[in-house]
């Protein structure tokens, strides 16, 4: 069996040299940050992020079939989206009290999602390509209603002139979703009806070979 070996306690080294590990007290190793934790993915050019933009969408009045935000795996892509992040904001009208859901669509043989606005994949390394295999979605069809896996965000019952206007939500969701091929992640509301409400919806995701 090998063995890591690492040394307790501070270590002061010069550029060039090759050190030991830094160990703890109760034996794990210690590591630092040197970047962004989404750096190593982003420069590979395996990040890529989509978004309603400034049309907007409505962000539903039940869980269904109707997606405000929809981000799919087709089938035999041999790849496993990771979910990095997710953001919501608001575009216009008045908005309807309720709650944002992330929803799960687990059949991996069932139909793709259709209709709606197909969005394009952005690479999160500007400048690279749009390799991405995903194919994001607003206002999209889904074969069949989702399953509910937990909240996303909350909306007030409020317009552009409230006194206390909506904040934008950005939710570090890092890596707790993994979309399998065949397989989506939407998000749908469950709120008031509103007077055409309009919110934009975010997704940022990294593109894993399954093995």
């Amino acid at each position: 069996m090998s063995q890591l070996l690492s040394r307790v306690g501070p270590l002061f080294q010069s550029d060039g040299t090759t050190p030991a590990a830094r160990g703890g007290k109760t034996g794990e190793l210690v590591v630092g940050q040197c970047h962004g934790k989404y750096y190593e993915a982003a420069t590979r050019g395996n990040c890529y992020q989509a978004s309603v933009g400034s049309a907007g969408v409505a962000p539903g009045t039940a869980i269904g079939t109707t997606a405000a935000f929809t981000l799919y795996n087709p089938i035999g892509s041999n790849r496993r989206l990771v979910v990095n992040r997710a953001s919501l904001g608001y575009i216009s009208g008045t908005l309807g009290a309720g709650t944002l859901f992330y929803c799960a669509s687990t059949n991996p043989t069932a139909a793709a999602p259709s209709s709606g606005t197909a969005l394009t994949p952005v690479n999160c390394d500007v400048g690279l390509p749009n390799n991405s295999i995903a194919v994001p979605r607003a206002g999209g069809t889904l074969a069949a209603s989702p399953t509910v896996l937990r909240p996303f965000a909350s909306l007030d019952a409020e317009l552009a002139t409230s006194v206390v206007g909506f904040r934008n939500v950005v939710e570090d969701v890092d890596g707790e979703f993994v979309i399998e091929p065949g397989c989506a992640l939407s998000v749908e509301g469950v709120c008031a009806s509103g007077t055409s409400p309009l919110v934009t919806i975010g997704m940022t995701w990294e593109e894993v070979p399954v093995g």
